[in-house]
């Protein structure tokens, strides 16, 4: 029997899956730019 996960518990998964996120859209973000300024002219 799984027992409800504390506010604890869940604010550091929260905080695990916002940082994961965010590092994702930075290195999206990075890739897009290196490719709109390595494409040749």
């Amino acid at each position: 029997m799984a027992k409800k996960p504390t506010w604890k518990e869940y604010s550091i998964t929260l905080r695990i899956t916002l940082l994961g996120l965010g590092i994702i859209g930075v290195l999206a973000f990075i890739i897009r730019f290196l490719a709109i300024a390595f494409q040749p002219a």
